[in-house]
């Protein structure tokens, strides 16, 4: 639930270094739970991931891992 409240407070999460680079739709609900929909199927997939595996990173880090993962989809 931490996590939610810190993806709804901060204007540089994770959230908004995704949206630089994939467009989506979100909502965060305070119950733990976040939905996604991105439009196509591989990058909902992609946001979601982006979502969870950011979990406990700082900023920086956060953003190499969006990088990556965006990157990676890139390539194939």
């Amino acid at each position: 639930m931490g996590y939610c409240r810190r993806l709804l407070r901060e204007e540089r999460s994770v959230l908004a270094e995704i949206g630089v680079h994939v467009g989506f739709q979100c909502a965060v609900g305070m119950n733990g739970r976040v939905w996604v929909d991105a439009g196509e199927m591989d990058k909902t997939i992609l946001v979601a991931r982006a979502v969870k595996e950011a979990e406990g990173l700082d900023e920086e880090q956060a953003r190499k891992l969006v990088r990556g993962l965006v990157l990676k989809s890139q390539q194939g």
